[in-house]
């Protein structure tokens, strides 16, 4: 499983291109978010209404939900899941989606 994890969390971070040195894994761990999102561009990642059962899961005015972390957590949906699943608040990463880049511990335990 540990080998899976890390498989996975180097292939949704990594800077490697076709013809890096040792291959285009061998670069995994490069980025703490989805490439050429971080200015806020990425904003397809938001499904309309509220999509989760038993919370609200909204999208907030003004916030992008677009891949952070090792696993490239994504869409509103999973950020208020996880956010009410760990953080007993769904509105926290909907509110502060980019508090994933900032807390390591809180981004590798989206994995």
């Amino acid at each position: 499983e540990l080998g899976a994890f890390l498989g996975q969390g180097s292939h949704e971070t990594t800077g490697g291109w076709a013809t890096a040195p040792g291959g285009p894994q061998a670069w995994g761990y490069c980025f703490k978010e989805e490439v050429g999102c971080g200015a806020g561009t990425c904003t397809g990642y938001c499904q309309a209404g509220n999509p989760c059962a038993g919370f609200d899961c909204a999208c907030v005015a003004g916030q992008t939900y677009h891949g952070r972390g090792p696993m490239q957590l994504s869409w509103n949906y999973n950020y208020g899941f996880f956010s009410e699943s760990v953080l007993g608040d769904a509105s926290v990463l909907l509110r502060n989606p980019s508090l994933l880049t900032r807390n390591a511990t809180l981004s590798f335990m989206t994995g």
